[in-house]
């Protein structure tokens, strides 16, 4: 009887499920099949795959097959745009592709028929479903090569000294192609023999290699002009030559040079401030530069600093400041710089303090003048000869600065200034 019992309830159950089941609406029913879903229903996937390189081999032609994996019918396109984003081949319509795998070529061309160039391009792939109206999209890169891209070669310098003996003397030879090569470097002289070669063995992005203007037995070659060559295979087999570079390899030796030159006050100006502090009228007390009595040097100048400003306008009130040009040939640049200052205070015995600056590029030095009370020489330290600031318009040039200040109230006689700086010259 209790069988009897759980089998008419069971019964029961099953004929209401059935009954809901037959009442409901079912999917199709609810859904527009028009309307775009807000995602991709199931199954409803894209895979794309290309090769990362299209190659052209000798004789053949760039054929790049695009593999597009769909879990549903959709609706493909597909486009190749270059690396500004411009479209440069489709927009193609491959209409309604089923479940599966399928295939589209190119050919490495534009939409009018002629040759892209070498370089990156991306494969944009979109796929809009036909039961979710979904939309799916895939932009691989491909890189399209034809040819040999050697790069060129370049030089840090165009004229080498291999006959110094106060510097080795090398020059940086170097060559950068756009894709991995195995390259070999070629050092030509004017009757076209190869008198320097270096080949490299393993793949690599760039070339570097210092040259000292001699042969391949490390003996100075002949002055004269020699052309500078890079030739090399890719990773793809294809193979070419760069074109050749120019450096001049010179007979002479570059020698140390030492100039020393003693100046006045009133030289190489380029800014001073004789109305008072700054230059600022409206402050006539805060100092001014007078021809010193103490000193019959020409051009000695007395700094003289008032008093009343230092607190507005800074601690230094009396100043001149200098611009050395140097215009001796130094193709290696030039060495260091000192600058001295031969002076006393304009009163002696005096404690009146003065500061000799020198800047060469961003370095600056200052050097007080000391507690010496008598007339003596103040000599700054060194500082590396790169260039000068060219006063208010910010002209950077070959040379150096230098000024001289006093602080508030101070007075000080200068009676000249002696510049000595080094550089590689060409021995004539």
């Amino acid at each position: 009887m209790r069988r009897t019992f759980a089998i008419g309830v069971l019964s029961s159950v099953i004929a209401l499920v059935v009954s809901l089941i037959g009442t409901a609406p079912t999917l199709a029913d609810t859904t527009d099949p028009d309307a775009p879903s807000s995602g991709p229903g199931p199954g409803e996937t894209l895979r794309v795959t290309v090769h990362h390189y299209a190659v052209e081999r000798p004789g053949g032609k760039v054929r790049e097959r695009v593999d597009m994996r769909l879990g549903a019918p959709a609706d493909v396109t597909v486009g190749v745009h270059g690396e500004a984003g411009k479209l440069v081949r489709g927009q193609v319509e491959l209409g309604t592709l089923g479940r599966g795998l399928h295939s589209w070529t190119w050919t490495g061309h534009k939409n009018d028929g002629t040759s892209v160039p070498d370089g990156r391009y991306r494969v944009y792939v979109s796929a809009t479903f036909k039961r979710s109206g979904a939309l799916w999209s895939w932009a691989p890169l491909v890189r399209v090569h034809r040819r040999y891209h050697p790069g060129s070669v370049t030089s840090t310098y165009s004229t080498i000294y291999p006959r110094s003996t106060v510097v080795h003397d090398v020059t940086t030879l170097a060559n950068r192609p756009p894709v991995w090569n195995r390259p070999t470097l070629r050092i030509r002289n004017g009757a076209g023999r190869v008198v320097f070669a270096r080949a490299y063995r393993r793949f690599r992005p760039s070339l570097s290699l210092k040259w000292d203007g001699r042969d391949s037995h490390g003996r100075a070659l002949p002055a004269g002009a020699y052309e500078v060559t890079v030739s090399g295979v890719d990773k793809d087999g294809f193979t070419g030559t760069s074109r050749p570079r120019t450096v001049t390899v010179s007979g002479k030796r570059l020698v140390l040079r030492t100039r020393t030159l003693r100046t006045d006050p009133t030289a190489y100006r380029m800014l001073d401030y004789p109305r008072g502090c700054n230059g600022c009228p409206e402050y006539p007390q805060c100092g001014e530069l007078v021809a010193s009595q103490r000193f019959a040097d020409p051009g000695a100048t007395s700094y003289r600093s008032g008093s009343g400003c230092g607190t507005r306008q800074g601690q230094w009130v009396a100043r001149t400041q200098h611009l050395f040009r140097v215009t001796e040939v130094a193709p290696r640049g030039y060495g260091d710089v000192t600058v001295s200052m031969f002076g006393g205070p304009t009163t002696p015995g005096a404690a009146d303090q003065g500061t000799l600056t020198v800047r060469s590029g961003d370095t600056f030095i200052n050097t007080p003048t000391g507690a010496d009370t008598t007339d003596h020489t103040v000599t700054a330290a060194p500082v590396p000869l790169s260039t000068g600031f060219d006063n208010f318009d910010e002209e950077y040039v070959p040379g150096f600065n230098w000024s001289f200040s006093t602080r508030e109230g101070a007075s000080f006689d200068v009676a000249s200034f002696t510049l000595k700086y080094t550089f590689l010259t060409p021995r004539v």
